[in-house]
């Protein structure tokens, strides 16, 4: 615990020195039945406020776009893409690495 979490537990018991009584034991699956209801009404007020889905692109930012994708030669394009699938640094770790010696399995003992 952090101190400013004892200090929120100390100024809990001095302002309400009955808290114990509030607590209560639950299933998991209630506390899991808890926060599906939690995301259900989160996203039932955001669309609700009509900020659904993903949010609109100019059409100046998808015609950048589109200009970039047809100046980068295809070889390129998919390098980049490649590159962006792979965790960052793991080209240089591949080339660097030496041919490992095959893996054999331990013999397991059983009594």
């Amino acid at each position: 615990m952090t101190s400013e979490d004892r200090l929120l537990w100390i100024c809990l018991y001095r302002l309400w020195p009955d808290w114990r009584s509030a607590l209560a034991i639950v299933k998991p699956e209630t506390v899991v039945a808890w926060h599906r209801a939690g995301f259900r009404l989160f996203w039932t007020w955001k669309v609700w406020r009509g900020q659904s889905g993903r949010r609109v692109i100019s059409l100046e930012v998808r015609d950048l776009i589109r200009h970039a994708q047809q100046l980068l030669p295809i070889d390129i394009r998919e390098g980049v893409h490649a590159d962006t699938l792979s965790p960052p640094g793991a080209a240089e770790r591949e080339q660097a690495s030496e041919p490992k010696a095959p893996i054999i399995p331990k013999q397991v003992v059983q009594f």
